[in-house]
């Protein structure tokens, strides 16, 4: 059945609304795609705390031209295939590693491009930004790196003090010899 103008109209605002609401969005082609991988999919981004929306073409860039979006509102007519979209409210970067791992399993799903931070980007640059490490990993890189010189110059006192030690129990065997 199809959807009256003001069903239609919600629509693209609730579009609006997730692109004004959140920092990256990550455009999927799901054409071919078995509904449990899609699901599948879905589940992992919501997990994530991310947020997952289908949309029709033609209101999506409707949405996209109200926002300013011309170039991107361009490039949706040339994608042939249905859209999905996976918004994110930080940096994009869960969103486009939790897509690329998807896509790279060859479940038919192929990224088609992104907004982040306001910027419209390219496959390449979300394939890019899906293979930085995740926070917490540089995070504990950080400390690691942070904590090694400290540790190895307690190592080096410690090394000292254990010399010390070993030359009083050299002298106290020495005297017990005697």
């Amino acid at each position: 059945m199809p959807k009256t103008k003001e069903q239609k109209a919600k629509i693209v605002e609730s579009l609006k609304q997730a692109f004004q609401n959140n920092e990256a969005a990550v455009l999927i082609s799901f054409d071919k795609v078995k509904s449990d991988d899609l699901f599948a999919l879905r589940n992992k981004i919501k997990k994530a705390g991310c947020l997952f929306k289908v949309a029709k073409k033609s209101l999506l860039e409707k949405a996209l031209e109200q926002l300013g979006k011309k170039k991107l509102a361009e490039k949706i007519g040339e994608f042939k295939n249905s859209i999905a979209l996976a918004f994110e409210k930080t940096d994009g970067l869960e969103t486009s590693r939790i897509c690329y791992n998807s896509e790279k399993e060859g479940k038919n799903i192929k990224i088609l491009a992104g907004i982040i931070e306001g910027e419209t980007v390219d496959k390449e640059k979300i394939a890019s930004l899906a293979k930085l490490p995740s926070r917490n990993e540089l995070l504990n890189r950080l400390a690691g790196s942070m904590q090694a010189p400290l540790s190895r110059f307690a190592y080096v006192l410690e090394g000292n003090i254990k010399g010390l030690v070993y030359a009083f129990k050299a002298i106290i065997n020495q005297k017990e010899k005697e």
